[in-house]
């Protein structure tokens, strides 16, 4: 006699519990912030590398793996990470300022100020990711980076314009603002008054060019020439 077959098991199988899944989000930006910070400071003295993410993330008493998790393209990741920070940080300072009473000058100049004083804690860890984005296989990194920081300036700054002065505008301040802060790394003077100097000085030499009539035929190439000027330097689709 054959032993008589017992039936499938009808019951459903038991759901997953979604507690988990709907706290991994928060988890994670937790972790990810946290894993960030520890980053920071270990890449003033030890360089911006994936070695040195890895070493926050022992700090941290993470795993290895959790790195790929939170930041899959390593140090890249960080680095856009606290840029994106950094930008949204600056974007609610300049909003808390009563910038509507401020001629266009003084905007900018707060937008980059305000830049300066939110790197001031890392500035030897700035020094450090600056040094990571000058290998010419990281310039479209660079660039992008460069391209939403000196678009929040100018956001924030009010600027709503669509033709060929966005793409101008934003050039010139990013000539500005890299210059600025390459004087700023090696400014020593108290609370950086050299620093302000400078990019008075700068802002003033922008609107000095902006005062220049260039001829009707350069005019009416303008549009093309900024536009794709932008594009070359790696602001694709950004507008």
């Amino acid at each position: 006699m054959t032993r008589a077959q017992t039936p499938p098991k009808t019951t459903p199988p038991k759901r997953r519990s979604t507690q988990k899944a709907h706290a991994d989000p928060q988890s994670s930006a937790n972790q990810k912030e946290q894993l960030l910070q520890a980053f920071l400071e270990l890449a003033a003295t030890e360089g911006w590398s994936e070695q040195t993410l890895q070493k926050a993330a022992q700090t941290c008493g993470m795993a290895d793996v959790m790195v790929w998790a939170l930041f899959p393209e390593k140090e890249v990741d960080a680095l856009r990470t606290w840029s994106n920070v950094l930008n949204t940080q600056l974007k609610a300072r300049l909003h808390a300022l009563d910038l509507d009473t401020m001629k266009v000058r003084t905007r900018i100049f707060w937008g980059v100020k305000m830049h300066l004083n939110l790197l001031e804690p890392h500035k030897k860890t700035a020094k450090s990711a600056l040094r990571f984005l000058l290998s010419p296989s990281r310039a479209l990194l660079a660039t992008e980076l460069l391209q939403a920081t000196v678009h929040t300036i100018w956001s924030a700054a009010g600027d709503a314009s669509t033709d060929y002065n966005f793409y101008s505008k934003r050039i010139l301040l990013a000539g500005v603002y890299i210059s600025t802060v390459l004087f700023w790394l090696r400014d020593a003077s108290p609370e950086h008054l050299e620093t302000n100097r400078f990019l008075e000085a700068r802002i003033n030499d922008v609107l000095k060019l902006q005062a220049f009539k260039p001829p009707k035929d350069l005019i009416q190439l303008g549009p093309t020439l900024l536009k794709k000027a932008w594009q070359a330097c790696g602001f694709f689709g950004s507008r």
